[in-house]
């Protein structure tokens, strides 16, 4: 991985979380978040391809993962990840790139920044990799794998909510989306996944793509949930998403 041009650690809610800057000059900036088990090291060809395009990127290793501090890592310490190494460069993105739960989590960042420049948001690009359509699909998959009765599944919300300081059904992407049309600004939305992804089923990148306006689909036949991103054609799909062509 090309070294960094710049380097923090930023306090946040979670715990410190680590961030990084590769790319010189006030080019447009990608900020890319990893998914659950991941670290931003696995973006190191994304970032090589939109460095030598005369991009910047920022990206972070969330809560929990990689070298940074805490032992939360739900969605909102993802999302608040993604926004940390994005206001600890000062940068506006022009693109959020997310893997995993780290598309999720550029999904619920989106709505915070039309919320606080909603002219500029309209102009921001994401780009969804291998990520669930919503955050109650893999809720749904663990209750249905272990039945809880209705009372232990009430109390597994308010647990939720209490954990993240915000109802779980704020994080659906629905609720995402419809904070970003109050606000008049929806970014685009690309979303990428591999048929044979065996981690997030392909029909949730159909699913997700219902649910966010105008979004775009673009599926490729093989790559997994992971070893995409090491994928040169891929990741060439990747940045044309970001960067717009």
């Amino acid at each position: 991985m090309r070294p960094a041009d710049d380097a923090r650690l930023v306090p946040t809610a979670h715990g410190d979380v680590a961030c990084w800057r590769w790319g010189a000059g006030d080019g447009p900036v990608a900020a890319c978040i990893h998914g659950w088990g991941g670290r931003a090291a696995q973006w190191a060809p994304a970032i090589d391809a939109l460095v030598g395009r005369g991009w910047r990127v920022v990206a972070c290793d969330a809560p929990g993962h990689g070298a940074s501090d805490g032992a939360d890592a739900a969605l909102p310490a993802f999302r608040d990840g993604l926004l940390a190494a994005i206001d600890a460069f000062a940068v506006r993105p022009a693109a959020l790139v997310g893997h995993s739960m780290g598309g999720l989590a550029t999904l619920a960042a989106a709505p915070l920044l039309a919320e606080r420049d909603a002219s500029h948001a309209r102009t921001v690009r994401l780009v969804s990799i291998g990520a669930p359509a919503a955050v109650h699909r893999p809720f749904d998959r663990f209750v249905a794998r272990h039945r809880p009765t209705a009372a232990q599944l009430a109390a597994m919300r308010a647990r939720f909510a209490a954990r993240w300081g915000e109802p779980f059904d704020a994080f659906e992407t629905e609720a995402l989306a419809a904070r970003c049309v109050a606000a008049g600004a929806v970014p685009a939305l690309t979303v990428l996944h591999a048929v044979d992804d065996d981690q997030v089923p392909v029909a949730e990148a159909g699913y997700l793509a219902s649910l966010w306006p105008g979004a775009t689909l673009d599926l490729v036949e093989s790559g997994g949930h992971v070893a995409l991103l090491r994928d040169p054609a891929f990741v060439a799909r990747v940045v044309a998403a970001a960067t717009g062509g």
